[in-house]
């Protein structure tokens, strides 16, 4: 990774480089930080302070600042419709302002989550007219079939029917993929959460990795929490799990599992906080023993995963597609977990429980990953290659190559309850896959399986 920044430092040095305006999960501030350990400039900007206080920004431009407080006016003070109205009005006017400056401003663009300037993505029309350099991380959701998304359940209106939602959706997010892959250099994107709507090869997201900035002084915490739980062999096994969203990570079955697992004897102290910051995160997993993380995953760590896998804490994690995701990455980027099919949830438990040497040792082998491949100097070398247009063949994925149907965040049986609804109700067009016959003949069989 040095030899490579090395070889592009002057040329890279030369460019002006802009993270931002969305955070998710801290992945944006960690690569700031990865840039900072580099000495590369640039500037990692938010529209708004994230919920769960990542913080990071390197500033927050007067614009911004403004736009901040219109914003919490509206959200925390404002009763009156039409003051909520105008607020919002100038809320609006000072980030799309903010982002006709900021086009100008800079060479390269690192945007998340589909999130970029301006409304609409209207700011990539100008700047591919502008040739920028515009790298766009995806993170799942965004570009999901919706009905393969459990967690989109909470964005469904009273009002609305979630038949009429899921087909509005699909064409929405089939669009934003097409609109993404058209103006944008370098596209990044998961396998398994990516793919389905994608007509041409993208960059493969476990070759990139999810940045994470170590802090000594959290390592030297954490050598502290192991050393004084070497000894103690009668304690109850503490498992922690942090739902951001409990039904899409399938916390009901995962806190039942626990349950069967203490009336088989085990002495367990579970631990289930949602919606916490992410310093409260971090203070909790200091003092598990291992995570569980979800139950319908299509990656073995993602974000909490990944900030156990920092503290030497292994996670127990399911999914549908892990077999799939073997055969599609080399060995040296498939994350070490403990995982599983959620049929199996319970059984993974039980064996983090009942082995310690199984648990120190995936702990361990998660803990050197994330500091060797997920490093955020690591990560930052990797969209560093992106620009300069170094890029190994392998890092590229084919979404014709594969064909994954069972989704995330739901059970298999409710994405074919969605599948026979969507299609009973409005076709097989509805499925928004006539870009690839074989993927829809593929949904279709399964729904009907």
């Amino acid at each position: 990774m040095a030899r490579i920044f090395k070889n592009t430092k002057i040329q890279i040095q030369q460019k002006k480089i802009f993270i931002g305006p969305h955070e998710v999960a801290g992945f944006y501030s960690h690569l700031s930080k990865g840039f900072k350990q580099l000495g590369v400039e640039h500037d990692y900007i938010t529209h708004n302070r994230h919920r769960y206080s990542y913080g990071g920004q390197t500033k927050f431009p007067l614009l911004l600042a403004w736009a901040f407080f219109f914003h919490q006016v509206r959200t925390k003070k404002a009763q009156n419709v039409y003051l909520k109205a105008l607020t919002a009005l100038i809320d609006e006017v000072l980030k799309n302002l903010w982002g006709l400056i900021t086009i100008f401003k800079y060479d390269v663009f690192i945007f998340g989550f589909g999130h970029t300037l301006l409304r609409n993505n209207f700011d990539l029309y100008v700047l591919k007219l502008l040739k920028k350099c515009v790298i766009i991380q995806l993170h799942g959701s965004e570009v999901r079939p919706p009905y393969c998304d459990g967690a989109i359940k909470k964005h469904v209106g009273d009002k609305t029917e979630l038949t009429d939602f899921l087909f509005l959706k699909a064409i929405e997010n089939k669009n934003r993929m097409e609109k993404l892959q058209k103006l944008s250099n370098f596209l990044i994107g998961a396998p398994l959460s990516s793919a389905q709507f994608a007509t041409k090869p993208f960059i493969n997201f476990f070759e990139i990795g999810i940045p994470h900035y170590f802090d000594p002084s959290q390592e030297t915490n954490n050598v502290e929490v192991l050393d004084q739980s070497k000894n103690e062999k009668n304690r109850a096994v503490r498992i922690l799990h942090c739902p951001s969203d409990p039904e899409a990570k399938g916390t009901k079955l995962i806190a039942e599992a626990i349950k069967r697992l203490k009336k088989k004897g085990y002495h367990i102290e579970y631990i289930e906080r949602k919606n916490i910051l992410n310093e409260e995160v971090i203070e909790e997993i200091k003092k598990c023993d291992f995570v569980v993380d979800q139950l319908y995953s299509t990656t073995p760590l993602a974000g909490f995963a990944k900030e156990a896998a920092c503290f030497a804490k292994p996670t127990v994690v399911g999914g549908y597609g892990f077999s799939l995701l073997r055969a599609l990455l080399n060995e040296d980027v498939f994350p070490p977990a403990q995982i599983c099919h959620p049929s199996d949830i319970e059984r993974s438990i039980e064996t983090l429980i009942k082995e310690p040497r199984i648990r120190k040792a995936l702990g361990n082998d998660a803990q050197r990953f994330v500091r060797e491949k997920w490093s955020a100097s690591a990560v930052a070398c990797c969209f560093l290659k992106l620009m300069s247009g170094d890029i190994p063949d392998h890092w590229w994925i084919d979404p014709f190559s594969f064909c994954y149907l069972s989704g995330g965040f739901q059970s298999e049986n409710e994405t074919k309850k969605k599948l026979r609804k969507l299609i009973d109700e409005k076709g097989v067009s509805s499925l928004q896959l006539n870009h690839n016959p074989s993927l829809e003949k593929a949904f279709v069989d399964f729904a009907n399986s």
